[in-house]
């Protein structure tokens, strides 16, 4: 996909001939499937977000896996979906400039999915006791927020820095007390 020069110009620029020429298909064929190439963008960002939230769903999904431990599976399988090659081609295409409206649709559908899945670890986080915040939806839209932070800083979840040792993810006490000064930033805001 990335080696078309369609993909190169980006979706606004790219015309259904373009896409059909790359797929080795005939136009009419093409109208079969798709009313618009608009049609494709939703198709692919359907495609691309299903398969990123199957994975995420499989492994926060393990009954024994603590709160804690299933925030790093989803950073996890957040950094696993970029490094396979199908994958991250589509995502580093959806990032060019061009093709803000696959983003931004890709978005669309990702977002309350996210969210449910952040809070269902939220509110595990709460029975455990790892947790205290007030707001479960409002925690989980500001950790979504600092992963879309992290995505637009360019900088690869892989790379970014690990907890350092001894730090609040060491152990049960120190994460509790780490999520109640977060519980405690939260009534501030």
């Amino acid at each position: 996909m990335g080696s078309t020069g369609s993909a190169e110009r980006g979706i606004a620029h790219t015309a259904v001939s373009d896409i059909v020429k790359a797929a080795g298909v005939a136009q009419g064929t093409f109208y079969l499937y798709f009313k618009s190439k608009d049609d494709v963008v939703v198709a692919v960002a359907e495609r691309i977000g299903d398969v990123m939230v199957a994975g995420i769903e499989r492994v926060v999904a393990v009954p024994d896996r603590s709160a804690v431990d299933k925030f790093f599976a989803l950073l996890d399988q957040l950094s696993d979906s970029t490094s396979d090659p199908d994958s991250s081609e589509l995502i580093e295409i959806m990032h060019r400039e061009g093709n803000r409206a696959l983003h931004d649709r890709l978005a669309e559908q990702l977002t309350p999915r996210f969210v449910s899945i952040i809070e269902r670890i939220i509110d595990q986080g709460l029975a455990e006791g790892v947790f205290a915040v007030p707001d479960t939806g409002a925690a989980a839209w500001f950790v979504l927020g600092g992963l879309q932070s992290a995505e637009l800083s360019g900088v690869p979840l892989t790379e970014m820095p690990a907890p350092p040792s001894g730090s609040c993810w060491d152990s049960s006490d120190q994460a509790a007390a780490t999520s109640k000064s977060w519980a405690d930033a939260f009534d501030r805001a």
